[in-house]
């Protein structure tokens, strides 16, 4: 609900929102029903049945093919708020050398991969003081807190504009 609300916002800002979703399915439903613009990519992401090294392995094969992806549809920041979907997109995006936002909806769970992709991201949310709270030190002072629901008027557009453009501090 969140994501949306911000999407819905983000054009008096000056930006073009685009969901990506992998597959057809309840999301695509849900997105047309709010008039969110959407993508069906058919891209492959992160299975949710591997963990660890093979976790990563995995996020690191698919990496390219995303990169490929992003770089083709000019795609100017990517904002990701899903586990599998943090795997699947932080390195891909980092790969097509485009900023990447990870957005912590849950407590910290112990994975070298959620670790690593939170570590490289270009941004960092959690969306309360309990999911914050619960990140590693070097994680959690590096991350924005930003509450649920996500209040358009608190963006700085000067600031955000300069994220996209990577002259941000």
């Amino acid at each position: 609900v969140s994501s949306v609300m911000l999407m819905q916002e983000l054009p008096y800002f000056g930006f073009r929102p685009i969901a990506l979703v992998h597959d057809a399915g309840p999301l695509t439903k849900y997105l047309s029903s709010k008039g969110v613009e959407f993508l069906q990519t058919g891209l492959p992401y992160l299975d949710p049945k591997k963990s660890g090294i093979k976790a990563l392995v995995h996020s690191v094969s698919i990496a390219p093919q995303i990169a490929t992806f992003v770089r083709r549809n000019n795609i100017a920041l990517t904002h990701v708020n899903d586990g599998r979907m943090i795997g699947s997109w932080t390195f891909s995006t980092l790969l097509a050398r485009r900023p990447v936002v990870v957005h912590a909806r849950q407590p910290w769970s112990k994975s070298r991969l959620s670790y690593a992709c939170f570590r490289v991201a270009s941004g960092r949310i959690a969306i309360s003081s309990y999911v914050h709270n619960s990140m590693p030190d070097k994680i959690g002072r590096k991350t924005t807190l930003i509450a649920n629901p996500f209040q358009a008027m608190v963006i700085d557009q000067s600031r955000a504009q300069a994220f996209v453009s990577g002259s941000a501090e």
